[in-house]
């Protein structure tokens, strides 16, 4: 198969029903997270797809071979920082079907990232990817995209308990390393005191 056979394109009302099978690839090969995961009904996850169709800020795009869906991208617009308002093009959930990989179909949809970027004035594109997927890192490490920053994530309630619980085991009085190197000094100069005054006891006395 040849990269000519592979055609992408904007994702429609009409594709809902691959895209939700192309999300059921997404979960089979266990690219998503634990809470997404335990989305099973098909119906929640079209209308979660239809309400990113909707928005004017993304895109959903479609790689077919043949007729056939056979891989997606989600993209969205966002800033490329808190400070840097810079519109930047997010891509997310990429999936090839097992069957269509390592032959062009993930170029393809990425280079179709990099058009619409062009397209509406945005001048980076950066994906999300799993630290852990070394197939997926070292793909996207080929097609030039570099480590920008490690995402981490906690739910915002775990997050405030394990504050809490680490400020409880503070304990109340700090042992600062100053005050640790000022008592080993305390004791090198009593040691000094001690060895000075040994050597004068040792010293021989006039009659």
């Amino acid at each position: 198969m040849t990269r000519s056979h592979i055609t992408v394109r904007a994702a429609g009302e009409s594709d809902l029903a691959d895209l939700v099978v192309l999300w059921a690839e997404l979960k089979r090969c266990g690219a998503l997270t634990a809470r997404l995961a335990a989305l099973t009904d098909d119906r929640r996850i079209e209308e979660r797809v239809r309400r990113l169709l909707s928005r004017p800020s993304s895109r959903v795009l479609i790689a077919s071979v043949g007729g056939e869906p056979v891989g997606m991208a989600m993209l969205t617009t966002v800033p490329l920082g808190a400070l840097n308002e810079a519109p930047c093009v997010q891509v997310e959930y990429t999936v090839v079907a097992e069957q269509f990989r390592r032959r062009g179909v993930g170029r393809a949809l990425m280079g179709a990232a990099a058009c619409y970027a062009e397209d509406i004035g945005a001048e980076q594109v950066t994906v999300s990817v799993s630290p852990m997927s070394r197939e997926a890192n070292r793909f996207y490490a080929q097609l030039g995209l570099t480590p920008l920053s490690v995402r981490r994530v906690a739910p915002a309630s775990a997050l405030r308990r394990r504050i809490a619980t680490l400020e409880h085991a503070t304990p109340a009085h700090d042992h600062s390393p100053r005050q640790s190197l000022g008592a080993r000094n305390g004791v090198r100069a009593a040691l000094r005191r001690m060895a000075i005054a040994s050597a004068v006891a040792e010293q021989p006395h006039d009659a």
